[in-house]
């Protein structure tokens, strides 16, 4: 009996998570005209309302420790194969702790 008691101890102790989110390259256009690589986080297939309403991430280098934004390898541009991405890592805040990195050849389940 005492085996039982622990597993359902644990299984309610788990928390299961789904992502389920798309991710798309856009261009930003700042102020002055400029334009730098970014990406777009939707709950689904974006509307035309999504994509005005919704902000955007600069690409960046380095995602680590405190710094936030999206950090892409591999085929990340615009009309790129995203079958081609090797790495993706997106970190948002630290508390609460919002930070995912998929890896390719980890055999990470995501379609990417």
């Amino acid at each position: 009996m005492k085996p039982l008691v622990i597993l359902a101890t644990l299984l309610t102790s788990l928390h299961l998570s789904k992502a389920d989110f798309y991710v798309w390259a856009v261009d930003i256009q700042d102020f002055w005209g400029g334009q730098s690589e970014g990406y777009a986080v939707y709950a689904g297939d974006p509307s035309c309302a999504d994509v005005g309403r919704v902000g955007s991430w600069n690409k960046q280098s380095d995602v680590s420790g405190r710094k936030t934004g999206v950090r892409c390898n591999g085929n990340c541009g615009l009309g790129e194969d995203p079958d081609g991405i090797t790495q993706f890592e997106m970190h948002w805040t630290n508390n609460p702790l919002f930070h995912w990195t998929l890896y390719k050849d980890r055999g990470h389940p995501y379609k990417m």
